[in-house]
């Protein structure tokens, strides 16, 4: 289940985007420093669509109950 209950504050949720977006930038700006390709914008990127993907699974787990009420009808989750 989530630990996070459905009731945290709005700004909480702000709060974990811009460190994720916080992160991924010194990240990418320590890789750009050193030459290598995927930067700044690149790590930026991808922590902050991890954090937002990571906050709707909580959220509609949350919602939900369980996480196998998440899957669709059509998928099976014992041996064919």
């Amino acid at each position: 289940m989530s630990s996070v209950p459905s009731d945290v504050p709005w700004f909480v949720d702000v709060g974990r985007m811009l460190l994720a977006a916080a992160l991924g930038a010194l990240i990418g700006w320590e890789r750009e420093r050193n030459g290598r390709e995927a930067g700044i914008r690149t790590y930026m990127g991808q922590l902050l669509a991890r954090a937002l993907s990571d906050l709707f699974r909580e959220r509609s787990v949350t919602r939900a109950g369980s996480p196998l009420a998440l899957l669709p009808e059509s998928v099976s989750l014992e041996p064919a």
